[in-house]
């Protein structure tokens, strides 16, 4: 919305600035409307064009904001799926895990959508997570690769290794800190998100 208010407003400046120069070669004798003229035209390329940079810089930021909240609430579906759930050594039995995700992740690091300055703190936290998450995918693939490569494999291995993922120090309890502490720091006044334009 603030992207289309700057644009039509250094439009509407043009447009003045031309209808006055116009004028102005048409009469020929009006000073003033040269100065009039120039105000116009300078006003929109002065205000106009940065103006219009800041506006679509926080639409990208707002965009990649509300694609990191819609991906954090689907890895809380995913930390909550029954496969993470379930109490320890209830069920010794071979498993394949849902993966966490980190598109969003990597898309607002690429993209640039955060201010190295003004998002320091975020940054840095979303480093951490697609870090964790990557580390937490990685261990999942290695452990299915092990459990479902043996022949087979006794109930307390598979307690064991269950023991290592989700248990009190495990992996898994980690990812899980850092989940809700970047959910946290997203919900904080400064990541407000601002509507999106339609």
């Amino acid at each position: 919305m603030t992207r289309r208010v700057i644009s039509w407003i250094s439009v509407v400046a043009l447009v003045f600035a031309l209808c006055t120069s116009l004028l102005w070669w048409y009469r020929g004798s009006w000073n003033r409307m040269e100065a009039a003229a120039s105000t116009f035209t300078l006003f929109a390329a002065v205000v106009g064009i940065p103006a219009e940079r800041w506006a679509a810089s926080r639409e990208r930021r707002n965009r990649a904001l509300h694609a990191l909240r819609q991906e954090l609430a689907k890895n809380r579906e995913v930390t909550a799926d029954d496969r993470f759930t379930t109490p320890l050594g209830a069920t010794a039995a071979r498993k394949v895990y849902p993966r966490l995700l980190v598109s969003a992740v990597d898309t607002a690091l690429i993209s640039g959508a955060f201010d190295a300055r003004q998002d320091q703190e975020l940054l840095s936290q979303l480093y951490e997570w697609r870090d964790a998450v990557r580390e937490l995918n990685r261990r999942l693939d290695l452990t299915e690769i092990h459990l479902f490569t043996v022949p087979s494999i006794g109930s307390y291995e598979l307690r064991s290794f269950e023991e290592a993922l989700r248990g009190e120090g495990g992996y898994f309890r980690y990812v899980c800190d850092k989940l809700d502490e970047l959910g946290q720091r997203l919900d904080e006044p400064g990541g407000q998100l601002v509507p999106q334009p339609r």
